[in-house]
Formats: structure tokens, C-alpha cells, sequence
């Protein structure tokens, strides 16, 4: 009786062990595919999804992580945030050429990467992602022309050192929170000499913006919220909401303080990746 009561009590805690790894971002080291499931198929066979203008497929809503839902607006937007981007690294006198390596970090369902068609032919193309469903997406829908590869939370990327010319990050940085200087260092790693990093992150400008436009649905929110108006008055960087998807807001000079030990900084740009600021960072040689 005891035996069976004591064989019970283990598989209910290994079970609770179980779901834990696979539910928090603070134990497991990647989100898997089917994260609930002991077993999963990934199908040869492949949806007819609509096409965007570069004859890309277009991933269905649930994989858009809370970019729009209509498809126009979808690539619209992809268009913007990459044009803004490759405005801004050609006024510090960078531009994409011939062989040239091109790292996505974060790249979700490949709603930005997919602008970089016309380079793909003659430049080598990744994207990563700790979000395994969205890479398999990937990789079925979007390779070729790109490369795509799950990684994980901890700050490692598979790659050479200086392996990438060009690295970007859209609104990456505004869920890091632990690990934010280590994956720093991380990109810089794995970035050329001459090669240029883009940023996106929540700081003081993004703030008041939401304090200016609160039709924004995540205004909305975070105008609501106790913390974020207590937090907002006296901060280097706050999180929020950290045991989903954390929120990070940045002290722009705190954040300035933390960039310049590891990179140059070439340009800050306020409200160039919709209510976020980019930032574009140079390796300090």
C-alpha cells in the first residue's frame, strides 16, 4: 500500500516536473514544436497559404506573433521596418553586397526576412528562433531561399566567429531580460570587424509616445498598470510581465552606458520600428 502510494506521489511529481520545463521560459531552453505532446510529425506534404509579392508564402495568423492579421498590412509592414533599417545602416555607409552573410536573430515566422529575396541568390541568409513550431514553418515555407535554425534561451549562437556582415534584431531586445549585455556580447561575437548590428528597443521616447497615442493596444495596457506607472518615474530598465513574455523599458542613457562598452555607436533613431527605437551598433575593434 505504501509502495503504491509512494510510486504515485513520484510519477505525479515527475509529471508536474514535466509540464514545468515544458511551460516556463526559466526551465526550458527552447520552445519546442507541440510543446504538450510525447510524439509529433512534421508532414511532407504542404498548405496552399497565400503568396506575397516576392511569391513567398504568407504564415496563417496564429503564426504572426501579434503582427497584423491581414495579409497587406502583413508585408506592408515588412516592407517598412526593412526599408527604415537599410536606410539607416546606408547613411553609416554600409550597404548588402555580393557574398555577404546575414543573420535574422529572432526571426518568428519570417515576417522581415523574406524582404531579403532579391540579396538571396548571391548573400547567405539565417534566420533563428527559440520558438521551434516557427522555424519548421520556416524551413518548409521559406528554405530555400533562406536558412533557418531553432536555438535556444542561453546565449549561444551555432555560428563561426565574425561569421555575419549584417545582423538585426526587430523588437528582440524588448523581451531579453536576464541575459540582455551576454546576448550583446553573443552578437558581437558573430559579427564581422566591419559589419553593422540593428536594434529595436522599448526606451524613454517609446514611452511618450504612448503617452501621446493610447489607441495603441499596448498602451492601453500598460497605462493601466500600477508598476509601469511607478516604475517609469525612477529606472535604468524595468520588466514586466516576466513569467510569459517579458516586457523590457530601457533608460536611454542606461542603455547607451551598456551598448558603448561593446560596440560603437553609430545612430540612434527613435520611432523607426513603429513606436520603437532602433539603434545601429559597429563592433569596438
Amino acid at each position: 500500500m505504501f509502495d503504491n502510494s509512494r510510486k504515485k506521489f513520484i510519477s505525479l511529481f515527475k509529471d508536474k516536473v514535466r509540464k514545468t520545463i515544458r511551460e516556463s521560459g526559466y526551465t526550458q531552453t527552447y520552445i519546442p514544436y507541440n510543446k504538450s505532446s510525447n510524439e509529433y510529425l512534421i508532414t511532407n506534404s504542404k498548405i496552399n497559404y497565400p503568396k506575397c509579392d516576392l511569391g513567398l508564402p504568407i504564415p496563417p495568423k496564429e503564426f504572426r506573433s501579434g503582427y497584423d492579421e491581414n495579409d497587406e498590412l502583413y508585408i506592408q509592414d515588412s516592407k517598412t521596418d526593412i526599408g527604415k533599417m537599410l536606410d539607416i545602416a546606408g547613411l553609416s555607409g554600409f550597404e548588402i553586397r555580393e557574398k555577404m552573410k546575414i543573420l535574422d536573430f529572432g526571426c518568428s515566422s519570417g515576417r522581415m526576412i523574406r524582404q531579403f529575396k532579391p540579396f538571396a541568390d548571391k548573400c547567405e541568409i539565417w534566420g533563428t528562433d527559440v520558438n521551434a513550431e516557427f522555424i519548421y514553418w520556416c524551413n518548409q515555407y521559406l528554405n530555400p531561399p533562406f536558412h533557418f535554425a531553432t536555438t535556444t534561451f542561453n546565449a549561444h549562437l551555432p555560428f563561426e566567429e565574425k561569421y555575419f556582415n549584417f545582423i538585426y534584431a526587430g523588437s528582440v531586445f524588448t523581451h531579453i531580460d536576464n541575459l540582455i549585455e551576454t546576448w550583446l556580447l553573443e552578437l558581437r561575437r558573430v559579427m564581422s570587424d566591419d559589419g553593422r548590428l540593428y536594434i529595436t528597443v522599448h526606451d524613454n521616447d517609446t514611452m511618450e509616445i504612448f503617452d501621446k497615442k493610447n489607441s495603441i493596444p499596448l498602451a492601453l495596457y500598460l497605462n493601466k498598470n500600477s508598476f509601469y506607472e511607478s516604475a517609469r518615474k525612477d529606472f535604468d530598465f524595468f520588466v514586466m510581465n516576466r513569467s510569459k513574455s517579458p516586457l523590457v523599458f530601457f533608460d536611454l542613457q542606461y542603455l547607451k552606458k551598456m551598448l558603448s562598452s561593446m560596440f560603437d555607436i553609430i545612430s540612434i533613431n527613435p520611432e523607426t520600428y513603429g513606436y520603437q527605437t532602433s539603434i545601429l551598433l559597429k563592433r569596438k575593434v
